[in-house]
């Protein structure tokens, strides 16, 4: 926890930088403006501390004030102008990729905490651990020779529960979620996630060529929602969709997906419901 949690501060610090560079380049307009009515006026400005200069893109003829550099020419101003322009303006573009990798990073991270949170076995603990190494968050701890080595990461699989015939799996980690969505699922089989709120995967099994009635989808979603971050929320929306409809970008984090073509249900977590 204690890992995990100083992890996202350090994302949170990086958020901050990144959108104050994003929002420095939304006025950095002027950079490019003032090196071109440099260029323009090229001939006509003398060297001085400051210019001022008609704007000819303006339809009033607004005056701007333009700060030089006595040691370099009218041309080199204009050309530092520039310069100033394209590096704030690919700094911005760099710093809105980044932000968007650290949004994930931080996704994932919160995630991990729901699933400390969720883990009732050592084993499930363990498997986070071992995934906290496989990322670098953490170092591993080194096995002597002769000793019993360290669980394989896949060592345990989905909770299963069977409802009314219906076979519902749940997975309560990122690797537990990686095994459900890839190794169990087939693709008519029903996925169910909390909207946009990090928690675990849970799948019906289709059952030949009945539907699940209205309340085995509640019920899936409700497993859903309690074992994700809104587990004390009420009204939360949880995606559901057809298997064949989620999959994983390459290079994505453990139990990272993107999935289309879903319905939403709205439950309100009932821990006495799921007992």
């Amino acid at each position: 926890s204690q890992i995990i949690k100083k992890e996202m501060e350090r994302c949170e610090r990086k958020s901050a930088l990144y959108q104050s560079s994003i929002q420095e380049a939304q006025n950095i307009d002027h950079f490019k403006l003032w090196g071109e009515l440099l260029t323009a006026y090229l001939y006509s400005i003398t060297s001085a501390p400051y210019v001022e200069i008609a704007n000819f893109y303006s339809p009033h003829g607004k005056i701007e004030r333009i700060p030089l550099d006595e040691n370099l020419s009218v041309l080199e101003n204009a050309q530092n102008y520039f310069r100033l322009y394209r590096k704030a303006r690919s700094a911005a573009q760099k710093s809105t990729e980044l932000l968007e990798e650290n949004k994930i990073e931080l996704e994932y991270l919160s995630g991990l905490c729901v699933f400390l949170d969720n883990a009732s076995t050592l084993e499930e603990l363990n498997e986070i651990r071992l995934e906290l190494v496989e990322d670098g968050y953490l170092k591993d701890i080194p096995v002597k020779e002769n000793k019993k080595k360290t669980p394989a990461i896949n060592s345990s699989v989905p909770h299963k529960y069977v409802l009314e015939g219906w076979e519902i799996y749940l997975g309560k980690n990122n690797l537990q979620n990686d095994y459900l969505v890839t190794k169990i699922a087939k693709s008519e089989d029903l996925w169910f996630h909390s909207k946009d709120i990090p928690g675990s995967h849970v799948l019906i099994k289709k059952k030949g060529n009945e539907q699940p009635p209205f309340h085995i989808l509640e019920h899936a979603a409700h497993l859903a929602a309690y074992h994700s971050k809104a587990r004390y929320s009420s009204n939360v929306p949880v995606d559901y969709t057809l298997r064949k409809y989620v999959w994983k970008q390459k290079g994505a984090k453990p139990g990272m997906v993107n999935y289309e073509k879903q319905q939403t249900i709205f439950v309100t977590p009932d821990s006495s419901r799921l007992d």
